[in-house]
């Protein structure tokens, strides 16, 4: 379970380990325990969420760029500009979940995540900025 703070990462319990298809919905609370003794939450609740599936970390990011009125998305496509001696590779903001991949040869070859650098939000977009050295490149996005 994790728990995000204005789309930032703020704490991770690795120990539930419940299904949420165990979870009896009987009372409905955001921020209050079941459990005698247990104080509410000390929080202020601006808006509350529910999505089908999880999150990756980036469409938490996502959702808190383009705030709540969008819905992310799962057709995306990529575009590829020429910055010098770089290439800056950039897709909506609202496809978070994907992932950048590359490889040499479009006959061969293994598909290889591109981690380094990592994607940033500019504006509307995710973007990666790669140099243009070291031969053909190609790239793709998957989710």
């Amino acid at each position: 379970m994790a728990l995000y703070t204005n789309g930032v990462l703020q704490s991770v319990n690795a120990g539930v380990t419940t299904p949420l298809s165990a979870v009896n919905d009987l009372y409905s609370y955001i921020g209050h325990s079941l459990y005698d003794g247990d104080p509410f939450g000390d929080m202020t609740l601006n808006e509350f969420r529910i999505y089908n599936g999880a999150l990756s970390p980036n469409d938490v990011a996502a959702t808190q760029v383009l705030g709540a009125d969008a819905v992310l998305t799962t057709n995306v496509s990529l575009t590829a500009t020429s910055a010098g001696a770089n290439v800056v590779l950039a897709w909506p903001v609202a496809a978070g979940a994907f992932n950048l991949q590359s490889k040499g040869s479009l006959t061969g070859g293994t598909w290889t995540n591109v981690s380094a650098p990592a994607a940033q939000i500019v504006g509307t977009q995710w973007q990666v900025s790669v140099p243009k050295t070291g031969g053909a490149r190609f790239f793709r996005l998957v989710r």
